[in-house]
């Protein structure tokens, strides 16, 4: 039976990663591993190539990433190999000393990391099941919190940074601090969201605390959408609307706009034909006049939201309820957050 089809076979006791969001994931990472040679594997400070994964669920993912690192770990022992198939797992149960020494000469390593125990035993029997274990010694079911993990890796004497980082949380955004810290230069952040609001979410945290994270793409993944939609997801500066704006002198009959900008815009308003995205920022700093009550009850929502007590939900409906379907946005490091611009 081949991935695909394994894949879609268990009962999803949780949220999960279906299998043709799974395979554009890891294509996303553009990962291209070799077999280790056996003078790489006898170097000591050879690189390893490891990947976080945050939200275990169903184990999905989990498959799908461990079957593209298996090319660049040694051949698994015969041994070892009947051992993970002689019996199935106690929850998180650590390997024998065997299969240990072989984890530790890995080129390669999945750390997958969920908040609920159940879940990572699910997941951890689910990579076990599949042709009888054959990528489980890629890797590495941890349970907990991702901040703890991640704190507990950096206060490492020396740190070995993560090549890549994929976040399925609710608020992934709150984890992409330390997420850009763990991870090398160069390496994709990436983050699956049902919704297109908490992708938004990401833009701003990175803006806000100055990441050193540039967005390269957003997917629209769903039903007949080969390889996704893309969005354009930015932040832009919203014009106000013509009674907040810098009061004008009237000069020989025409008026003297602030500035040169300002006074283009005002007349690509005239003529009907702004430039593009003007139209929209006008559109909403239009809408932007509303009565006392109005703006009183939108300024108690917006501390709600910053005190963590509302989010916004924004996705498609699909039947009665929504089913399927996502949003994925792929950030790459750039550089230290210490060498970030002021």
């Amino acid at each position: 039976m081949d991935l695909c089809a394994f894949g879609g076979l268990d009962p999803y006791s949780q949220q999960t990663i279906y299998p043709a969001y799974a395979s554009l994931i890891t294509s996303l990472l553009d990962i291209h591993l070799t077999p280790p040679t056996p003078s790489s594997s006898a170097d000591p400070v050879s690189p390893t190539f490891e990947i976080l994964e945050a939200g275990t669920g169903h184990g999905g993912l989990t498959l799908y990433l461990a079957r593209a690192l298996t090319a660049g770990n040694p051949p698994v022992p015969a041994p070892i190999q009947s051992q993970i198939n002689s019996s199935r797992p106690n929850p998180l149960s650590s390997p024998s000393p065997e299969e240990e020494a072989y984890r530790a000469s890995r080129s390669a390593a999945l750390h997958t990391i969920d908040a609920e125990q159940a879940h990572s035993k699910f997941a951890q029997n689910v990579v076990r099941d599949f042709r009888r274990g054959i990528y489980y010694p890629v890797v590495d079911f941890h349970a907990g919190k991702v901040s703890d993990w991640l704190e507990q890796r950096l206060s490492a004497a020396e740190p070995r940074l993560l090549s890549h980082v994929i976040l399925d949380l609710p608020s992934a955004h709150k984890e992409f601090a330390l997420a850009e810290k763990a991870m090398q230069t160069a390496g994709s952040l990436l983050v699956f969201a049902p919704s297109i609001t908490q992708l938004a979410d990401c833009v701003r945290t990175v803006r806000e605390e100055r990441l050193g994270l540039v967005l390269e793409r957003v997917l629209e993944v769903g039903t007949g959408m080969a390889g996704g939609r893309e969005w354009d997801l930015r932040e832009v500066r919203v014009r106000p609307p013509r009674s907040e704006r810098r009061p004008k002198a009237v000069v020989g009959g025409e008026e003297a706009f602030a500035s040169e900008t300002e006074a283009v815009e005002v007349q690509d308003e005239k003529r009907g034909s702004s430039a593009e995205g003007s139209e929209a920022e006008a559109e909403i700093g239009s809408e932007g006049q509303t009565d006392a009550s109005s703006v009183l009850a939108a300024s108690d929502v917006a501390a709600e939201i910053k005190q963590g007590r509302r989010e916004m939900v924004c996705r498609p409906k699909v039947g009665i309820r929504t089913s399927g379907g996502g949003f994925i946005g792929v950030w790459r490091k750039m550089r230290h957050k210490e060498d970030s611009a002021v």
